[in-house]
């Protein structure tokens, strides 16, 4: 399927929320990663939707294995970068610690694995490189995938998948509520909702839904674009306004980064899919380009931010103030744009190689 430029935007501004989130600038963290889950299922139903491409999904738990590893391995090889990256910065937290090669092998080899955000233990799964443990949400949304597939081809009627659609949503509340309900520990709520693989399969399987409403209502969709635009712009900004005011609300910490940014992930999500950008904007061009590797950027920043942050903070112990945030934003930025770039030119070349 040909790349959505106007998603490709989308990706950037996705990003850049959970990038100026890791700078401690905004709250948007949260709203990105929504994206990114939305977004990819959406995609992957809209991918596979045709009964040719469908016949080519395993139907088989070692099928789905595989084609999970398929999909990953492409992202793979910078997590492995990413992780060996991180060992000083492992080193330093955990030498003083009891236990700390015990320590330090396991936090390894869950993250070899992709295992890591099974554990809702903090210490775990944001080990190493802390951002790997959407890839562990992505190995299980792609295993998943083949099977989610098969249940929605299964739904006829449009009432019956909006009725799936809130049934998921309902879900996600009654665990958020239930896990809430056994613990005050708001790390452990965090590791049980917002990262853990299990709970952010629904919001996957949500962007699946979606695209299927969306094949379903295409040319209703197309002939009331511009009504879309609105409703998205109004969610999008309340969603905003709301999401800081909500954030140190103690018994709402389940849903801040995850149910309340649904529906206007989705809309988002729907919206730039029927929008025509134009791409010879300078601005919409550049934003096409971040979006085209943000895959890699996501996985390369936050490691990029915390050694400019150690060098800044510990080594010439420079007050962390807003002016020093907006700094280390902008070298942060530059540096994981190159590497991105050079490593999406490896990997390019590695794969043009295996094809010949």
């Amino acid at each position: 399927m040909k790349k959505n430029n106007s998603l490709q935007v989308l990706r950037a501004v996705a990003f850049l929320g959970i990038f100026t989130s890791h700078l401690d600038l905004t709250y948007l963290g949260g709203f990105g990663v929504e994206i990114f889950l939305i977004m990819s299922g959406f995609l992957m139903y809209l991918r596979y939707s045709d009964p040719a491409r469908e016949r080519l999904l395993p139907n088989t738990i070692a099928g789905s294995f595989q084609f999970a590893k398929k999909k990953i391995c492409k992202l793979y090889p910078l997590h492995v970068i990413t992780l060996i990256a991180a060992l000083p910065i492992l080193l330093m937290n955990n030498i003083h610690k009891d236990h700390a090669l015990l320590r330090m092998l396991s936090k390894i080899l869950l993250n070899v694995f992709l295992v890591q955000a099974w554990i809702p233990v903090e210490e775990f799964r944001y080990s190493l490189n802390n951002l790997s443990w959407y890839l562990c949400v992505c190995c299980l949304t792609y295993f998943s995938f083949p099977f989610i597939l098969i249940r929605i081809n299964k739904i006829k009627k449009p009432s019956k998948m909006f009725f799936a659609s809130m049934a998921l949503v309902l879900c996600q509340i009654l665990i958020g509520v239930g896990v809430e309900s056994c613990t005050s520990d708001t790390r452990l709520i965090q590791g049980l909702t917002y990262n853990f693989p299990l709970y952010r399969c629904f919001d996957f399987t949500l962007g699946c839904n979606l695209g299927w409403l969306y094949t379903c209502y295409k040319k209703k969709i197309n002939e009331k674009k511009t009504c879309l635009l609105v409703l998205t712009s109004f969610a999008t900004i309340a969603t905003i306004v709301l999401v800081p005011k909500i954030w140190n609300i103690s018994f709402l910490t389940w849903c801040k980064n995850t149910v309340v940014l649904i529906p206007a992930s989705c809309l988002l999500v729907l919206s730039f899919f029927i929008l025509d950008l134009n791409e010879s904007n300078k601005c919409i061009s550049l934003l096409i380009k971040l979006g085209n590797i943000s895959a890699y950027t996501y996985l390369i920043h936050e490691l990029v931010i915390r050694y400019i942050n150690i060098f800044m903070i510990r080594v010439l112990s420079i007050i962390n103030t807003l002016a020093v945030k907006l700094f280390v934003g902008i070298i942060a930025l530059f540096i994981t744009v190159l590497l991105a770039l050079r490593y999406e030119k490896k990997n390019w070349r590695f794969y043009e190689t295996r094809k010949s």
